[in-house]
């Protein structure tokens, strides 16, 4: 299996351990505002279960947007491998080794560090259609493109 492959297949188990400690993360808050009793301090009781709820919703959200992540991420299982850098390549440079993916940002796969970065972020942007030894200016450094798989 190609590196690219194997870094694919740990951003998807990443993400997808993100998705299930979310979701029991909601689990437990919507047990906790079920199982929280009405007390003799009715406000303390009323404002308890508004925060549980909020947190509720705010971590509804973060899951929809993990959520999101995991689908862009299995969109780009079936990238073809080109010689230009599109969404899916995998970007060896002398400033690191970008996967343009979903934005995870640096991760450590086999004792090595990646950027996981969505086509959207500028550096990708400013590599995106180049190729194996064009040279790319970014924020003042100069990233020589080494190899794409």
């Amino acid at each position: 299996m190609k590196l690219r492959s194997k870094l694919f297949e740990y951003c998807l188990q990443v993400v997808e351990e993100r998705i299930k400690r979310m979701q029991l993360e909601i689990r437990q808050l919507q047990l906790s505002a079920n199982t929280e009793t009405k007390s003799s301090a009715g406000d303390k009781y009323e404002t308890g279960r508004a925060m549980t709820q909020l947190e509720i919703e705010r971590s509804t959200q973060q899951l929809a947007e993990v959520e999101k992540l995991h689908r862009r991420l299995q969109e780009l299982r079936t990238a073809q491998i080109t010689n230009a850098v599109v969404p899916g390549s995998m970007v060896t440079t002398t400033k690191g080794v970008f996967f343009i993916s979903i934005s995870l940002g640096q991760i450590e796969y086999d004792h090595t560090k990646y950027f996981c970065i969505s086509a959207d972020a500028p550096i990708a942007k400013a590599l995106m259609g180049r190729g194996a030894g064009e040279k790319v200016s970014f924020q003042g450094k100069t990233y020589f493109i080494l190899s794409i798989e």
